[in-house]
């Protein structure tokens, strides 16, 4: 079976940020791990059981400690006025992605984890694009160049698997025909004031997934306030991949619910 058959008759999903555990990982049909952690062991031992294994890769935020920040000049990173846009949460900052030194140093990236055996990628970041500092027209011309370079990657890979997380209110509408699947993490379920959004955002993406076939994936870390038996079950009623993570995604691998 290829690997589009297998996302197509894929019933769960793990997504572990850690090192190894590909034990405790095998008995997922789809697993997304973080590079760092894995090795091209793990990978195949992984495979070997029918999994497939898709790659992290952050499309438009790094971090000082990352590789590629020597490489990049300031014209690489996406200002709000003169101001630096940045992710306070993990320390990182907001790569403009339509540098062509970053979109070269993106594919290069892409081509060593294709390299490595991975069988896709789990696209992050990329909803960076609808950040409300962002103006329209500025947003506009983001959207064109990440169409562009997934594109690119879809030409040069053709039977990878692309997985985008988030960019669920404009972004995916340019994505969906390129992409193989799109990713909620952490809807809001427990918020009562975002219970509208959620229906409108829920709809959409299903208008999408109807219309181009893609699969989608509900991903939420470990809540106390949100049932996630209920939510399950909701997102499975749907079509949905749903998986509860641990808090922070890298002390372990949690089983199906």
């Amino acid at each position: 079976m290829n690997r589009k058959h297998k996302l197509e008759n894929a019933t769960n999903y793990a997504l572990y940020y850690g090192v190894g555990r590909e034990a405790e990982l095998t008995c997922f049909d789809i697993v997304i791990v973080e590079p760092a952690g894995q090795s091209q062991e793990s990978i195949k031992s992984m495979q070997e059981t029918g999994s497939l294994v898709l790659a992290y890769l952050s499309f438009m935020e790094i971090a000082e400690y990352a590789e590629e920040f020597k490489l990049l000049e300031r014209t690489d990173f996406l200002k709000d006025k003169d101001r630096f846009l940045r992710n306070e949460e993990f320390d990182t900052y907001v790569i403009d992605i339509r540098s062509l030194n970053w979109q070269q140093l993106l594919l290069q990236k892409v081509n060593t984890l294709f390299l490595l055996g991975y069988d896709g990628l789990f696209i992050d970041t990329i909803g960076d694009i609808e950040n409300s500092s962002i103006n329209s027209a500025t947003r506009e011309m983001l959207i064109d160049a990440a169409v562009n370079i997934l594109k690119e990657i879809r030409q040069r890979y053709s039977e990878r698997i692309l997985i985008q997380n988030n960019g669920l209110e404009q972004l995916c509408s340019s994505t969906a025909s390129i992409i193989d699947g799109l990713c909620w993490e952490n809807p809001p379920f427990n918020k009562k004031e975002c219970f509208a959004w959620i229906e409108r955002i829920t709809n959409h993406i299903l208008m999408l997934k109807s219309l181009f076939k893609i699969k989608i994936f509900i991903l939420l870390e470990e809540n106390t306030e949100v049932d996630m038996v209920r939510e399950e079950e909701k997102a499975k009623d749907l079509g949905l991949l749903f998986y509860e993570a641990v808090k922070g995604y890298v002390d372990g691998v949690k089983k199906p619910l």
